[in-house]
C-alpha cells in the first residue's frame, strides 16, 4: 500500500468509516496471523484467533494516537508483538506455584503460629457498590440503541468470540471492532454520569 493510500484509509478509520475498518482489517490480517503465528510464541489456534481480534480491536481504540511517524504495517507489527509478550507473561504467571498462606510466619516473636490470612470477603459496603455498579450497568446498556445493546451483550455476557458475533450479525470482523469502540465509548460516558449515584450513603 502507497504512503497516500494509507493515509486516506488512516483518515477514513479515524472518521468512523466502517468500510474503512473492513479495508484496513481485509489488509492487515495476514500480518497479524503471520507474527502470531511465529514458533517462538507457542501460541494454540485458539489463542491466535483470540488475539488477532484483540489487537484489532486495540488498533481501533490507539489508531487515533497514530502519527505516522513509521509505516502503519510497522505500527501494527508493534502492537501486534506487544500484545503476545503481555499474553505470555500472564500465562507464565498464571502457573507460578501460588504462595502457601497457611505456611507458619517465621517473623514471628512468640510463636510460630499459623498464618491467618486477611479476609477476602467483601465487606458490607464493598457488596453495596458492587450491587449498585451490576445495577447501573444493566440500566445503561438498556438505555442504548438496540445495534449497541446487542453486539455489547453478545461480546461481554455471551462472551462470544469475534469471528461468531461477525457471523451473526452478517458484518465483517472489522466492522465488529469500529463497532464495539463505538458502543463502548458511548458505554463509558453514560456510566461517568451514573458515578456519584455509586457512592452509598454514609
Amino acid at each position: 500500500m502507497t504512503s497516500t493510500a494509507e493515509a486516506g484509509l488512516i483518515k477514513r478509520c479515524k472518521d468512523g468509516e466502517e468500510s474503512a475498518w473492513e479495508e484496513l482489517y481485509g489488509t492487515y490480517r495476514g500480518q497479524v496471523t503471520g507474527i502470531l503465528s511465529w514458533g517462538k510464541w507457542r501460541l494454540s489456534k485458539e489463542e491466535i484467533e483470540d488475539l488477532s481480534q484483540e489487537i484489532f480491536l486495540e488498533l481501533s481504540r490507539c489508531l487515533g494516537k497514530f502519527r505516522g511517524d513509521s509505516s502503519l504495517s510497522t505500527f501494527i507489527g508493534h502492537i501486534t508483538k506487544n500484545r503476545c509478550i503481555s499474553h505470555i507473561r500472564k500465562v507464565t504467571a498464571l502457573k507460578r506455584p501460588r504462595e502457601d498462606l497457611s505456611s507458619f510466619r517465621k517473623d514471628d516473636p512468640e510463636e510460630n503460629s499459623p498464618y491467618d490470612p486477611p479476609d477476602q470477603n467483601p465487606g458490607p459496603e464493598e457488596t453495596v457498590i458492587s450491587a449498585l455498579e451490576i445495577r447501573a450497568v444493566r440500566d445503561t446498556i438498556r438505555q442504548m440503541d438496540p445495534e449497541c445493546r446487542k453486539v455489547l451483550n453478545m461480546r461481554y455476557f455471551k462472551d462470544l468470540p469475534y469471528d461468531k458475533i461477525s457471523e451473526t450479525l452478517g458484518v465483517p470482523i472489522g466492522t465488529v471492532c469500529s463497532r464495539l469502540k463505538r458502543c463502548i465509548l458511548k458505554f463509558r460516558t453514560l456510566m461517568e454520569q451514573k458515578k456519584p449515584a455509586l457512592r452509598p450513603n454514609r
